[in-house]
């Protein structure tokens, strides 16, 4: 079976480059999705973080914010 021109240079890719290759492309990718979150305000930055970390670590983060740990 013939792979397509994208997943032809998918393993290309993946056979003549490493992770460290793609490290600043991802970076810019994840900073603008921060970026975003950031720009929406604290209840879109609050949702995010609670799904990233569970309700739990948002929690100790939080309290760590507000008295002053962090």
């Amino acid at each position: 079976m013939k792979l397509d021109p994208y997943e032809e240079l998918i393993e290309k890719a993946t056979a003549t480059l490493d992770s460290g290759d793609l490290d600043d492309i991802v970076h810019e990718i994840k900073s603008g999705e921060a970026a975003s979150i950031n720009n929406q305000g604290i209840d879109v930055q609050l949702e995010y973080i609670e799904e990233s970390l569970g309700k739990e670590e948002t929690a100790k983060l939080l309290k760590g914010l507000i008295e002053g740990e962090y």
